[in-house]
């Protein structure tokens, strides 16, 4: 099931298995990869690592963070990617870079907050999820097939990834 109205939030993270019930407020789901050079198809050899953390609220704003070091050179972009474990995908939300998000910092080391919004998801369409649909790419994330990826000037296909879980669910009993 599609959705494209993002004001729809909790009925799609409903459906999307995001969240137990509207009704309760505090309700936040966390999601976090562990992004490493051994993770990349085919696996990178790499210094650099990072942490991904996101959170959805149930009044529907996701915010991330993203830190990282060890890069061998300065990070280009960084997004979420429609994939299981090993298997390369399309990219789907971006973090930095474009997509509607900031430039990414000309860094090796840093980290990258933001939020995420129905205009940061760029498809991929040639998977089902088309620009802007957010509540798809939510239950991509939400099912366990995405993964977070830095890309490097050296390694412009990608020099980490770590595929995105979820960690928690704050306000469940």
């Amino acid at each position: 099931m599609r959705y494209k109205n993002v004001a729809m939030w909790a009925g799609v993270a409903l459906a999307a298995g995001l969240l137990i019930s509207p009704a309760r407020a505090a309700n936040t789901e966390v999601f976090a990869a562990k992004l490493l050079g051994d993770n990349e198809v085919p696996p990178i050899n790499s210094n650099g690592k990072a942490t991904f953390q996101m959170e959805i609220a149930s009044s529907g704003t996701i915010t991330f963070t993203l830190t990282f070091s060890g890069l061998s050179s300065n990070i280009i972009l960084s997004h979420l990617h429609f994939a299981p474990p090993k298997v390369a995908g399309g990219v789907m939300i971006f973090l930095c870079g474009g997509g509607g998000q900031p430039s990414c910092p000309a860094a090796t080391s840093g980290t990258i907050t933001g939020t995420i919004t129905a205009a940061n998801v760029t498809g991929p369409t040639a998977q089902g999820i088309t620009a802007g649909d957010l509540a798809s790419a939510l239950e991509a994330v939400g099912d366990g097939i995405s993964y977070a990826n830095i890309h490097s000037t050296n390694f412009p296909g990608g020099e980490i990834r770590g595929q995105v879980v979820r960690v928690s669910s704050h306000g469940r009993d």
